[in-house]
Formats: C-alpha cells, structure tokens, sequence
C-alpha cells in the first residue's frame, strides 16, 4: 500500500510546531516558575522581616532576573521572528509512506528534493488531531498535516511506524 499527504509550510504552521514543542516540555516550565516564585518570594519575606541583605545576594538576584528574562526571550520571543525569516515558509512537501520508509518530494525556495528515509532513522513519531510530527531528532521533525487522510491510510501509517520503531515510540491520539 502507498498513502500519500501533502504539506505546505506555512508560518501557523511552524508555530503550531513550536507550541507543541513547548507543551512537551511542561514539567520544565512547572519547575522554573516555582523556583522563580520561591525566590522572589522568598526575598520579599526578607524585605518584610528587616533582614539586611548583602551585596552578594542582591547581585544573585540581578543574575537570576537577567537569567530568567533571557530564557523567556529565547522561548517565546525569538521564534515569532526566527519563523517569520524561515526559507521553509512556502515549501510543499509530498509525503508517500510505505510498508519501511517514506519518501519526501520537496518544492521550495530552494529548488526541489527528493529523499528517502527508513522509519527505523526516526526518534519518534507523534499523533495530534490533525498532524503527525516524525520526529528526527529531539527538536526538530517533519510535519505531515493529515486532514486530507482518511482512517485506513492513517491506520496503515500507524502500523508501518509502530512496525519500525515499536510501541513506545510512536504516539498516536484520535
């Protein structure tokens, strides 16, 4: 069998990616917002009972305000712009899947492109109700937007993943 899907790389698209990315990370996001609440209220308390702070912790606290700033920046502001400037905006993908491998078929800024990739060469692969992302690495994956598919073919997708990668590795949601 041969199931194909088509792409086009949009800028909703990459921030759809984007925001996906991060809500995997939410024990992350949980852990550094408590931290950074302890702290400042921690300090605020310190403030409040009269405790003479020194300089050394005043500087912590810049240092751990510089710090938190530049991790808010670095996820949540420069993507918007990252995106914006992207060469992939505008690609179209041509996914074709079969029973080991797909084939992706490129037209782009670039030019065109044809690749083969063994599903075995993937870390994982992810479901969500309209995409599936192969992941090739931890951060970044191919984006197979599956509106157009329909239950059989995405069964057969299902199935040639969960064949090469195994169970654990390839999450599916309906």
């Amino acid at each position: 069998m041969e199931v194909k899907a088509k792409t086009t790389y949009t800028k909703d698209l990459l921030m759809d990616f984007h925001w996906f990315s991060l809500k995997r990370k939410a024990v992350f996001w949980i852990v550094f917002t408590f931290y950074n609440l302890f702290v400042i209220g921690s300090t605020l308390f310190m403030f409040w009972v009269g405790a003479k702070l020194d300089s050394t912790y005043i500087m912590a606290l810049f240092i751990m305000a510089f710090l938190d700033t530049f991790v808010f920046v670095a996820y949540f502001i420069l993507p918007h712009f990252q995106i914006k400037k992207s060469k992939n905006i505008g690609t179209e993908l041509t996914y074709t899947f079969y029973e080991n491998e797909f084939n992706i078929n490129s037209i782009g800024n670039f030019g065109s492109d044809y690749s083969t990739i063994k599903y075995i060469a993937l870390k994982k692969a992810i479901k969500t109700d309209d995409k599936i992302y192969l992941f090739v690495n931890k951060i970044n994956a191919f984006i197979v937007v599956i509106n157009e598919l329909n239950d059989d073919e995405l069964g057969f997708i299902k199935e040639a993943l969960t064949n090469s990668l195994g169970i654990k590795k390839v999450k599916w949601k309906f």
